[in-house]
Order: structure tokens, then C-alpha cells, then sequence
């Protein structure tokens, strides 16, 4: 289910496995839903930029997603 791919592509961020859990994100998921999870997963882990570069990603594809704006906007907050 994707909650559960969900899930363990957040573990799998936290272990430093990035590239696996894009991977798994990508089978059964909305694309755009997908990086928002991810970029959710890299921001929790400490990775700014590259929570960033995810949900950018994800803006290009769907640029009226309130959620990957908001979140964009809060990283970018001095």
C-alpha cells in the first residue's frame, strides 16, 4: 500500500538510503505525493537542500500544491 511504501521510504531516508527509497516511492504513488514524502523525509533527517531540491521537484510537476509550497516557503524562512 502506499502508506506503508510511505513508511519505509522515510526509514530508508534515515538510513542515509535515498536513491531506495525514491525508488519505492516511485512504484504505486502519485509523483508529486512521492516527493513530498520524500522531501518530508530528507527535511526530518537535516537535509535542507536536498529536502528543497524534492520539493521543488514536485512543485514543477503540480505547481498549485499548497502542501510542497507551504513547505518550500517554511525551509526558506530566515
Amino acid at each position: 500500500s502506499p502508506r506503508v511504501r510511505a513508511n519505509l521510504a522515510i526509514a530508508l531516508v534515515a538510513c542515509g538510503r535515498d536513491a531506495e527509497a525514491r525508488r519505492l516511492l516511485a512504484v504505486g504513488n502519485d509523483p508529486v505525493e512521492a516527493l513530498v514524502v520524500l522531501g518530508a523525509a530528507l527535511e526530518l533527517r537535516g537535509d535542507e537542500p536536498a529536502a528543497l531540491a524534492a520539493y521543488r521537484e514536485g512543485l514543477a510537476l503540480d505547481p498549485t500544491h499548497p502542501g510542497i509550497a507551504s513547505a518550500i516557503a517554511q525551509l526558506e524562512a530566515p
